[in-house]
Formats: structure tokens, sequence, C-alpha cells
């Protein structure tokens, strides 16, 4: 299964701009302060984005175990 991410730029983006990108195949986000060079939303407002568009989060897997403080979009 191929999977998109959202990432740099977020920021610059409405929720109705990352909404159509879930509803294209985005799968999940790229979360923290900042990307290398470019800030990030807001944890709680990626939240609140969630809410509004009846997304629910799962657990990340990083090195084949779930990573508890990474947080991903399950599909749509």
């Amino acid at each position: 299964m191929h999977r998109e991410n959202l990432s740099a730029g977020r920021n610059e983006m409405s929720t109705l701009e990352q909404a159509f990108c879930f509803m294209a195949g985005a799968s999940s986000i790229f979360g923290g302060d900042k990307l290398l060079t470019t800030a990030n939303p807001a944890f709680i407002d990626d939240m609140a984005m969630f809410e509004l568009l009846g997304l629910k989060t799962r657990d990340a897997f990083k090195n084949g175990r779930p990573a508890h403080t990474i947080v991903k979009v399950e599909e749509i």
C-alpha cells in the first residue's frame, strides 16, 4: 500500500486545502515544532483539524514497532 505524507508547507495551507489532500490519498502528516527549516502547525491545531474532518489518529511504526510519540492519520 502506498502512503502519501503531508509535511512542509502545511502552515501555508488552509484546512480545506489539507482536506483535499486527504481526499486525494494523503494518509499521514509530519508533526512537531519544525521540519528542518519550516515551522509546522501546532499539535492542538492538527487535532482540531482531524476532529473537524472526521479523521482518527493511530500509532505510527518506527523500526517495525509502534512509536507512541508519532501521530499518523488512519485511512479514510
